[in-house]
């Protein structure tokens, strides 16, 4: 368009002269930085950034482009050969670029149901989890009430056999009482065992640090009375090898386990879990921590990465945990994505993910979006409203 103007406002000028051939992309750099130096552009064009929607806008382009070539080829009645030429071009744009376009709308249609079933098996799993911990509260409570009775009767039954051997101790009995004794006391111990929390068994990468801080945390959670949930759904050995040392991954798990570890205990909701998945999802590896912790706070959001900000700094948080992912994030090209859910429709309130795509994208899908733009003046920051 702009090559365009400039021969038609100089008839003289021929498009194969040299200084056209200088002239025309000067003045098209010289416009096209102007109209960039508007503030508003100055950062690019937003809907430009939508990848779904640019492939949506090429395949209409080259149809619509299709249909021009149809056109001509039909007032190109005088040559039988342009015509047909112009006509059969037309015709197979348009229908490479339909069956293209149809096909990729069948497999996002697949992939959107895919997800939809996810979430749909993960609701399931969360209403289990909700309904075995309430049987499990029934039963701690019966737990508690057989301790409470038999624990101290113990204990004192020890003590007055120690006081009694004491006593006695020249009688033909305190040989007999040693023995009562430490038969008690091995009762005690049997039933301190029994009694005792047993954490469930986790699923192994076989990669020793990488299982030793699922153990640690899953003690540190139980410590809170947390369900600790662990799907390892494909071995990691390629990710290790390729994108990320197994120390910098053993300080991912660990900052984001102990986030949501915190966040639990500042949540006053009874159900309290922690629900973690490391494996490939829709063709990329990911780590994923779904927890019910209280949500973040959109400065916080909108802050990660860019300064040390947490909410929790009376509980040990000091926010190096985020500043670490984002120089982790940064050198593996890999991307964050948190996703924040209305807590009127699922018990968990938030997942992070570590996607390892290539992207290296900051990525937030809330079901709060809306506000988070409004407050937003982060530059590259994608925000999605949660389906």
């Amino acid at each position: 368009i702009i090559s365009g103007i400039i021969l038609m406002s100089n008839p003289y000028m021929d498009y194969k002269n040299p200084i056209s051939l200088i002239t025309i992309p000067l003045v098209s750099m010289l416009i096209l930085w102007t109209v960039f130096r508007i503030k508003r552009l100055k950062h690019g064009i937003n809907f430009i950034k939508n990848i779904r929607l640019n492939k949506n806008i090429e395949f209409f382009t080259i149809i619509f482009l299709g249909v021009i070539l149809l056109f001509l080829g039909l007032f190109q009645r005088n040559n039988t050969t342009i015509m047909n030429t112009y006509i059969f071009t037309g015709i197979i744009l348009i229908s490479v670029c339909l069956i293209i376009w149809i096909k990729r709308q069948i497999t996002n249609q697949y992939k959107s149901n895919m997800r939809d079933r996810t979430i749909e098996i993960q609701k399931k799993e969360i209403d289990e989890h909700i309904s075995t911990i309430e049987t499990l509260k029934k039963e701690n409570l019966k737990l508690g009430d057989a301790v409470h009775k038999y624990n101290h009767r113990l204990s004192s039954l020890e003590t007055g056999i120690k006081n009694t051997i004491n006593q006695n101790m020249n009688s033909e009995f305190a040989d007999e009482l040693a023995v009562i004794l430490k038969e008690t006391q091995n009762i005690s111990k049997e039933f301190a065992e029994e009694t005792e929390v047993k954490l469930s068994k986790l699923p192994l990468t076989n990669i020793i640090g990488i299982d030793n801080m699922f153990r640690y945390m899953q003690e540190e959670a139980n410590k809170s009375n947390i369900n600790f949930d662990l799907k390892i759904n494909e071995s990691i050995n390629s990710l290790i090898d390729k994108n990320i040392s197994k120390e910098k991954l053993e300080i991912l798990i660990g900052d984001h386990l102990k986030d949501a570890i915190i966040a639990i205990n500042h949540n006053k909701d009874s159900y309290k879990s922690i629900l973690v998945i490391l494996g490939i999802i829709e063709n990329y590896y990911e780590f994923s921590v779904y927890d019910t912790g209280i949500e973040f706070e959109i400065e916080t959001l909108l802050k990660l990465g860019l300064e040390r900000v947490t909410t929790h700094k009376d509980d040990g948080g000091s926010g190096i945990g985020f500043m670490t992912t984002f120089e982790t994030l940064k050198e593996c090209k890999a991307s964050l994505i948190i996703e924040e859910y209305n807590p009127e429709t699922t018990s968990y309130t938030k997942s992070v993910t570590i996607r390892f795509d290539e992207k290296n994208e900051y990525k937030i899908i809330s079901y709060r979006a809306d506000e988070i733009r409004k407050q937003n003046k982060r530059k590259g920051m994608i925000i999605e409203e949660l389906v």
